[in-house]
């Protein structure tokens, strides 16, 4: 079920989240520019301003209700460094930002220094998926392997 979020909650949620922007005057504004960050994979480039509010604010409230990343040792699968930095804000004026690691522990870093999780909450990825218009394989690329008969990206190869 997709939620618009309130001016106050949205308000509260950006105040609590970085302290200085707001964007409680301007929700009917509201997007949130997504760039990839290929990592060890060769990807197209990827840079996609979202405008539409219930997808805007559907992806808010994904990373609102993100838990905190658990404290000590963990054992993560392998990360390529495949990353998604989604800037929201209003009027092109960037007010929060998160940078969602597409493997490994799959991490979501807060401009607030807030470190989420996003391993255990899917309708993050889902929704990013949704919004940008990739199947999840196209959104959390894998690398190549033999015969693998599914959607793959090759890695550079190491200068000779």
């Amino acid at each position: 079920m997709k939620r618009i979020l309130s001016c106050g909650l949205l308000m509260g949620m950006l105040v609590a989240g970085c302290g200085t922007a707001s964007l409680a005057d301007a929700t009917h504004d509201l997007s949130v520019r997504v760039t990839r960050t290929p990592g060890l994979f060769i990807l197209p480039p990827l840079t996609v301003t979202i405008t539409d509010p219930s997808m805007v604010n559907e992806l808010l409230d994904d990373i609102r209700r993100l838990p905190p990343m658990p404290a000590g040792v963990m054992s993560c699968p392998v990360d390529f460094g495949t990353s998604y930095k989604l800037q929201f804000g209003s009027s092109g004026t960037p007010a929060l930002t998160a940078v969602i690691a597409a493997q490994g522990c799959r991490e979501v870093q807060m401009s607030d220094g807030r470190l989420l999780w996003a391993a255990g909450s899917p309708s993050l990825l889902f929704d990013l998926g949704t919004a940008l218009h990739l199947t999840q394989g196209e959104l959390i690329p894998s690398p190549c392997l033999p015969r693998s008969g599914s959607i793959c990206y090759p890695q550079p190869s190491p200068a000779v």
